[in-house]
């Protein structure tokens, strides 16, 4: 279309000629500078793409998978505590005496109860004295202790049925003191304190988790 312009134009040939190579090279000059932009932002793409590449490699290769294993818990807890006598014990109708073994992040829990009040059917009051058991997981933040567990047989497998306590056991207890082998509970739900002794140090060694 230019060139026929250029025609209608009726300039010298020479001139026209001029023009026409001076057009051509402009022509070439911008579609030369559009590839190489083109070429520029592929390669920079191709950069980035290979970059990511590479570091999901490196991230494959490198990453070590931790196996589902028990979280370590706290040092100090670790160990069987044993309550031998609860407060003012003789004078009440009904008591519990607790026993603890905290390994790693987990904690058995026993409960020794006794009672002069019948408050279950059939043989499940057992003369007044009977057991129970929890297992589960606890968690130790600044001052309190959290027990997340689920009540069990007395090797600590599930329970679906029997006497006394079924399902969840969730508790938290203020810890009043630690001292040596000295260890004081206050139970949040009844504001009842409660001292254990340690019985046994236990070492943890994180076990795989079932």
């Amino acid at each position: 279309m230019m060139m026929s312009f250029m025609r209608s134009l009726s300039l010298p040939h020479n001139l026209r000629s001029m023009i026409r190579k001076t057009l051509i090279k402009r022509v070439f000059f911008v579609d030369g500078h559009q590839m190489k932009a083109h070429l520029f932002q592929d390669k920079v793409y191709m950069r980035i793409f290979f970059s990511i590449f590479l570091l999901i490699i490196f991230i494959l290769i490198s990453c070590k998978f931790n196996p589902n294993i028990q979280g370590r818990g706290s040092n100090d807890l670790q160990g069987i505590w044993v309550e031998e006598q609860a407060i003012y014990q003789d004078q009440l109708l009904e008591y519990t005496l607790h026993t603890f073994k905290f390994t790693c992040d987990s904690f058995y829990l026993t409960f020794d109860t006794h009672t002069r009040v019948n408050t279950y059917p059939g043989n499940c009051f057992n003369n007044g004295h009977w057991t129970e058991y929890v297992k589960g997981i606890y968690s130790v933040n600044k001052d309190t202790l959290s027990l997340n567990g689920t009540f069990t047989k007395s090797n600590f497998k599930q329970k679906i049925s029997g006497c006394y306590h079924i399902g969840q056991y969730v508790k938290a207890f203020v810890i009043k003191k630690h001292k040596g082998d000295t260890l004081s509970f206050q139970d949040l739900s009844q504001h009842v304190p409660f001292s254990l002794k340690l019985k046994q140090r236990i070492t943890c060694i994180p076990k795989p988790i079932n």
